[in-house]
Parts: C-alpha cells; structure tokens; sequence
C-alpha cells in the first residue's frame, strides 16, 4: 500500500535503468511511430505503437528497453506508461485483493479415488499404455557410428632396411 510509483519497484528499476542508458543513444525519427536508434556498435529500430524493438528486450521483459527508452523521450512520453499492465501497481493490488487461504495439512488430502464424485464408492482408475503395434519388415539393423570404431593407422616398416614409412617394394636401398 506505500507504493507511490506507477510501476511496483522491481518494474521501475528496469525503466530507470533504461532511461540512463538511454541518453548515450542518437534519435533519428522516421514517422510519427517509428524510430531509429544508433549506437557505437549497432543501429536499432523502435515501434512505440506496436511496443517493439529490435534488440527484443521489451518483447521479452515486457518494459522499454533502453532504445525504447531513448525513443519515448525524444516524443516527450512518459516511459512508465509504456510498460505492460501486468506490471503496474494498480494491477498488482487487484491481484493481491482477495483472502489466499493456506494449503490444508496433509491429514486434510483426500486420498486417490476419493474425488468429488458423491457416491462414496472408490473408483480404482488404472491409466494403461497406449496400444502400440510393431512396423511391417525385418528390424534395421544399428551400425555402429565411423568416429566411434576409428582404429590408429598402422605404421608400415620396411622388411629389408626395417625404416619406418615404406615397404620393401618401394625400398631403395640397393640389394
């Protein structure tokens, strides 16, 4: 009930994060929605209509990125306005309006088939595979994967001057 702020606080962090990381950004206004935001390392592009940015920040988290941020100031907007109504507080009270009742002891469970179904009778409800049948044809047989079977080469040894690298056919040491 303190909260004075048009958004709860984690909310206003990530706006007022943005507005300061917003002034370091260039504002090039292409129509009434549409913005194009430049950096040292990329350009982006923002549709305050639409709620969209390129980067997807405010996609994602549903508040203004920073380019939003740069965007919405230049037009004079409030950038808390801009947030998703999820997040503001009006919207966090009425979630909070009504009594949440604690979760009874586990005495109070009611066991399997004891439902609500009012006849009392236990219903024992065995859930089965589903029916499945084997394809038509013989089994593919599982080869092996190449990386797997890979063996070292064998180094081949020369039988008349036992050197590494050749055989005895293309040995040419004289006989």
């Amino acid at each position: 009930m303190r909260w004075a702020s048009v958004l709860v606080p984690s909310a206003e962090k990530r706006v007022l994060e943005a507005v300061a990381d917003a002034h370091c950004y260039q504002v090039l206004r292409a129509n009434e929605v549409e913005f194009e935001i430049v950096s040292t390392e990329r350009t982006n592009i923002v549709d305050i209509r639409t709620r969209v940015c390129s980067c997807r920040r405010w996609q994602i988290y549903g508040v203004p990125c920073a380019h939003a941020a740069a965007a919405l100031i230049s037009c004079g907007h409030n950038v808390q306005l801009f947030a998703e109504p999820c997040f503001t507080v009006t919207s966090y009270r009425e979630t909070y309006s009504q009594a949440i009742n604690l979760i009874p002891s586990r005495n109070f469970w009611k066991g399997p088939g004891e439902g609500t179904d009012g006849g009392g009778a236990k219903a024992d409800i065995t859930i089965r595979p589903p029916k499945t049948r084997r394809p038509p044809g013989r089994p593919k047989k599982k080869v092996p994967r190449a990386e797997s079977t890979k063996r070292p080469k064998r180094v081949v040894q020369c039988g008349r001057c036992h050197l590494l690298g050749h055989s005895q056919k293309k040995c040419t040491l004289s006989v």
